[in-house]
């Protein structure tokens, strides 16, 4: 349950499963990369996850508000200064849309049905659940952790190795800078592939 895995690096790199010669490197590289994702989504794991956040609201004004971890798969409790609120006074908006679209999946603003969330300042505590159903992360996002792993291991000049063979077969891992090619495509000064950083556009909220 994870953004990418050694395996799928493995294959974009070219280097034959046989070849276990750079997975305790590999390892070390998609590692931090699929902790450094969970951190964008502010989540502990990839898999369907509960998560009870306590938000200070001080805004009489204030409709609606993001909830820490998403993407959102449904909200199970909410309460106000510690007493209970009847879910169905609120409703989740999905991000990627525009306009108030009453949908839970991959949603992460919670607006309240009718006027503001509070009057003056209001401690609000809502245990919602985020992450992947059975922690399955779309191909599209998956396919962008593993390019940025790819793009780290053709920046990282202490990788160990610029080419091996392995009888036929033969391969090279590359060196470069921020602005290489190579597998990954064109990469960005922050090391994340421009191809990468499109296909995140859709998922992360900005």
């Amino acid at each position: 349950m994870s953004f990418t895995t050694v395996a799928d690096v493995k294959t974009l790199l070219g280097i034959p499963v046989a070849d276990t010669s750079q997975d305790a490197r590999l390892a070390i590289i998609v590692g931090g990369v699929n902790a450094e994702m969970l951190g964008w989504f502010n989540l502990t794991s990839c898999a369907e996850t509960s998560y009870t956040v306590k938000y200070d609201v001080d805004d009489a004004d204030l409709d609606s508000l993001w909830l820490r971890q998403y993407p959102v798969i449904a909200v199970d409790a909410v309460s106000v200064d510690g007493t209970a609120e009847t879910l169905t006074d609120y409703y989740l908006v999905n991000p990627q849309k525009f306009g108030r679209l009453r949908v839970a999946a991959y949603s992460s603003r919670i607006y309240r049905q009718a006027g503001a969330l509070a009057f003056g300042r209001a401690v609000y505590e809502i245990t919602h659940r985020a992450g992947w159903v059975g922690g399955i992360v779309p191909d599209d996002l998956a396919g962008a952790a593993a390019l940025i792993c790819v793009a780290r291991v053709q920046t990282d000049a202490k990788l160990g190795f610029s080419s091996e063979k392995i009888g036929q077969y033969q391969y090279t891992l590359g060196g470069g800078g921020a602005g290489a090619g190579g597998i990954s495509g064109a990469i960005g000064a922050d090391g994340i592939p421009i191809s990468a950083r499109r296909v995140l556009s859709q998922h992360l909220r900005i």
